[in-house]
C-alpha cells in the first residue's frame, strides 16, 4: 500500500512542476575543426519482451498511462532492463508517459483500486515488477526494477 501512496504522490508532483527542456550547452564549432561523423539515427537493437496492455488512459498534459502484463518467467533483472530499453524505444514520441508493469494480470486489474484488502494490497505488491516514468515537463526520465515485488530489493535506471 505505501508503494501505491509514493507513485500516486510522484506522479501529482510530476505534474505540478516543471522545468524548462533547453539546452544551452552546444558550443558553436570553429573553420579549425573537423567535422565529427553523426551517430547513426538507427535506434540500438534491444531484446523484444512481449507483453499484453491491460490499460491505458491519457495524461492531460499529453501521452498516456499504462498497465501492462509480462509472462512471470521474465520478470528477472535482466528482461526487465531489456523491457525498459523497450518501453523508452517504443513510447519516445509521448511527451508523457507512465507505465506499470505487473507479472499478472490479476494484479494489474487492481492498478488503480484503493481499497484493496490486505490480502489483495500483498498480491499487488508481489505482481508490480516495474514503473516507468516520462515526464516531459520537468524531465523526470527513470525506470524502476522490481523482479521480487515492490517490497523487494529496487533498481533504479535514469534515462
Amino acid at each position: 500500500m505505501k508503494w501505491m501512496l509514493y507513485v500516486s504522490a510522484l506522479m501529482i508532483l510530476c505534474f505540478a512542476t516543471g522545468c524548462s527542456d533547453s539546452d544551452s550547452s552546444v558550443e558553436p564549432t570553429t573553420s579549425t575543426e573537423v567535422a565529427k561523423p553523426q551517430a547513426s539515427r538507427e535506434p540500438p537493437q534491444i531484446q523484444r519482451i512481449a507483453y499484453r496492455e491491460i490499460e491505458r488512459w491519457p495524461v492531460p498534459s499529453g501521452g498516456f498511462g499504462r498497465a501492462i502484463v509480462i509472462d512471470d518467467s521474465l520478470a528477472t533483472e535482466a528482461d526487465l532492463r531489456s523491457l525498459g530499453d523497450q518501453i523508452r524505444e517504443e513510447f519516445r514520441n509521448d511527451h508523457n508517459s507512465f507505465v506499470f508493469v505487473y507479472d499478472d494480470e490479476r494484479a494489474a486489474r487492481m492498478r488503480g483500486r484503493y481499497n484493496l484488502s490486505i490480502e489483495d494490497g500483498n498480491f499487488y505488491n508481489r505482481h508490480t515488477v516495474g514503473t516507468y516514468t516520462k515526464n516531459g515537463t520537468n524531465g523526470l526520465h527513470e525506470w524502476t526494477i522490481t523482479p521480487q515485488g515492490i517490497e523487494g530489493p529496487m533498481i533504479q535506471v535514469n534515462y
